[in-house]
């Protein structure tokens, strides 16, 4: 707004306090650009930059920035939170119980620490654990005792068998694999239930299997109503 080389002696008094008037209003609004044309500035005045959010001065041949960054007092959590050299956390393998098990010291509590570092440690495995919401395959493969049709419940798991099995459909779904042992010294029939498709591995044929004594199949189920079976002594 202001020209900072008036008033000059030639002005005439009647311009006198516009010029003098002006200047102040420049100093009032921090001459920014934003808002403020400002000629003749004296050597290492200081504006507001309103557009770039930044202090600048003027080095009596054009304003620069008087720093790209600005130490800001704060206080509250993040006065006073701390962090770890390295993963406070690494090489853990049970989730820790406190706060310092986490490398934090203020503001959060137990409960939400757990809640918010879980997936970064390594829980012991029981149960059926899952990840990502897909469920994590045995360490070990449970055994079911002498059953006569399949359930859902044996997904992942091997029946140990002495007398025939029927598989159902609509009782598992895609991706799911049962194993069967045939624990007897007679051949036990697997059983394609109604509705259901179990194909042999390899070959064309659908329908009832047999499985000679001390065989062993395995079932890989392609939707709820079709699978595929392979192993030996499988015919």
């Amino acid at each position: 707004m202001a020209d900072h080389n008036k008033p000059a002696l030639t002005d005439t008094y009647a311009n006198f306090l516009t010029f003098l008037n002006d200047r102040i209003v420049d100093v009032f609004l921090g001459a920014d650009p934003a808002t403020q044309t400002v000629t003749n500035p004296p050597t290492n005045a200081i504006r507001w930059n309103g557009a770039s959010a930044k202090w600048q001065k003027w080095n009596a041949t054009s304003w620069v920035d008087l720093n790209a960054n600005y130490a800001i007092n704060i206080s509250g959590l993040a006065a006073t939170a701390t962090t770890a050299a390295a993963c406070p956390w690494s090489g853990i393998t049970s989730k820790p119980t406190t706060l310092a098990g986490f490398g934090i010291t203020d503001g959060i509590t137990a409960a939400t620490a757990a809640a918010t570092y879980a997936p970064l440690v390594s829980p012991a495995l029981t149960g059926t654990p899952t990840t990502g919401g897909l469920e994590v395959g045995f360490r070990v493969i449970p055994s079911i005792g002498n059953t006569a049709t399949a359930a859902a419940a044996a997904r992942g798991k091997v029946y140990l068998n002495t007398a025939g099995l029927t598989i159902n459909t609509a009782t598992f779904a895609a991706d799911d694999v049962i194993s069967v042992y045939n624990n007897s010294a007679a051949g036990i029939t697997i059983t394609q239930g109604a509705g259901f498709t179990l194909r042999q591995v390899g070959t064309a044929n659908t329908g009832n299997r047999t499985l000679a004594q001390r065989g062993y199949a395995t079932v890989f189920f392609l939707s709820s109503t079709e699978a595929v079976i392979s192993g030996g002594g499988l015919t």
